[in-house]
């Protein structure tokens, strides 16, 4: 298995090519998703100062009713519905109840404002260029850690391969060394020397195994 996740020792339950281990750790890096969030509040804010320069329109309605005689006088000269019969006096100071609907539409165009407007969208425009730079170094350097990770992996199996061969030669060392011993054809100190060499290898396989699953950690 050419990479593994897990740091089970010599196992694999799941295996992942060089390109999907670095899709995966953009797509779950949280400092990578924390980039991406980042560079699509400062776009939004790019948006909203690229809003100073159109026209703002606001819609408004407002409703009222009252039988206040200077509310009805005044309702009845702005609706230019004011009549003769309205100017008598039991009416003047006993008007009938009146609804009123009031609606607005209002259409700002910034002509001239200092140069805010211009300032704001300078500065959303440079915050949206920071951001998405912050954002590529961050990959970049999640990108490098996965590589790093991987060759890690690559080197450490590769040793630990060479290990585990010059295992099985050594074993094969002392069994010919025990069997010539056997036969007076070497001295003790011969078999014991091929032993202790074997001894030493297996040390290191046990140190090649450990490096390999560090390096899937």
């Amino acid at each position: 298995c050419p990479f593994n996740i897990q740091a089970e020792e010599l196992t694999c339950p799941q295996t992942f090519s060089l390109s999907e281990a670095i899709n995966t750790a953009l797509r779950e890096n949280f400092e990578v998703k924390a980039g991406n969030a980042k560079l699509r509040a400062s776009m939004a804010g790019n948006t909203m100062a690229t809003s100073g320069f159109f026209p703002h329109v606001n819609l408004s309605e407002v409703f009222s009713r009252s039988n206040n005689p200077v509310y009805f006088f005044g309702m009845r000269l702005n609706q230019g519905k004011f009549l003769m019969s309205d100017m008598q006096i039991d009416r003047l100071n006993d008007p009938p109840t009146l609804n009123n609907f009031l609606t607005r539409l209002q259409i700002i165009q910034p002509i001239f404002n200092g140069g805010d407007v211009w300032v704001g969208h300078q500065q959303a425009k440079l915050m949206v260029e920071s951001t998405r730079e912050e954002k590529v170094q961050k990959e970049k350097a999640v990108i490098l850690s996965i590589i790093e990770a991987y060759d890690g992996v690559l080197l450490a199996k590769a040793f630990s391969g060479v290990i585990r061969d010059a295992v099985k030669t050594a074993e094969k060392h002392v069994k010919i060394a025990e069997e010539m011993y056997q036969q007076g054809l070497v001295v003790k100190s011969d078999l014991l020397s091929a032993r202790v060499y074997l001894l030493s290898l297996k040390d290191e396989e046990i140190k090649a195994k450990n490096m390999v699953a560090m390096a899937r950690s």
